[in-house]
């Protein structure tokens, strides 16, 4: 097992790293981003650190891997987003934010004709980042928290799939509808038609 730790903001460490990987190992066919920050924050409480933290990890990353790919015969290019971007979340708008930008630089791959799987995650129960309140937040909302099991066979299913932009959510969609339903000024789901004993699939 090959491993390093850095700082994938770092454009210069990430490209050293990955020469130091290619070096030992052999060309690098793939990139998977699945960096991230957690932290929660009030839109009025959110200065510039936390923001800063999070667009790092996420934006500067991913684009950090994105011009090294520009660079080689890549097969995958897979980036973890958060259905945040969807729909926000509570005390996440800098979350919400810094992955709607992934969801943008898939846009940008697409336009270039470049392989791209952007996933928009809900949470994980066994791993990932979403805390305990986040997750009963959005527990109450309909959506419950992946097992690793489930959220491994989500991205298979994902990248095996054409590039473009999938969500992967476990959830009670009646409940979900119903939770947006009640706030007059959020329209995501109006639309939105779900039976008994259906489940949505990808692609979103």
């Amino acid at each position: 097992v090959w491993y390093r730790q850095l700082d994938i903001a770092d454009s210069a460490a990430t490209a050293s790293t990955v020469a130091e990987f290619e070096s030992a190992v052999g060309p690098l066919t793939g990139f998977i981003h699945a960096a991230g920050v957690a932290s929660l924050r009030n839109l009025e409480q959110l200065d510039e650190a936390p923001l800063r933290a999070t667009l790092d990890s996420k934006l500067w990353g991913a684009w950090n891997l994105h011009q090294l790919a520009l660079n080689r015969t890549v097969k995958l290019f897979a980036l973890f987003s958060s259905i945040s971007s969807l729909w926000g979340g509570l005390q996440l708008a800098h979350y919400a934010a810094a992955n709607a930008c992934l969801d943008t630089l898939t846009e940008l791959r697409l336009q270039q004709g470049l392989p791209v799987h952007c996933i928009q995650w809900g949470p994980w129960k066994e791993a990932g980042m979403a805390r305990d309140q986040v997750s009963h937040d959005m527990s109450r909302m309909g959506v419950r928290a992946f097992v690793n099991a489930a959220a491994q066979k989500a991205f298979f299913r994902a990248v095996d799939s054409a590039s473009g932009i999938y969500s992967a959510v476990d959830a009670d969609w009646n409940a979900l509808a119903r939770t947006f339903a009640a706030n007059p000024r959020a329209r995501l789901f109006d639309d939105l038609v779900v039976q008994e004993d259906s489940k949505p699939a990808l692609p979103s």
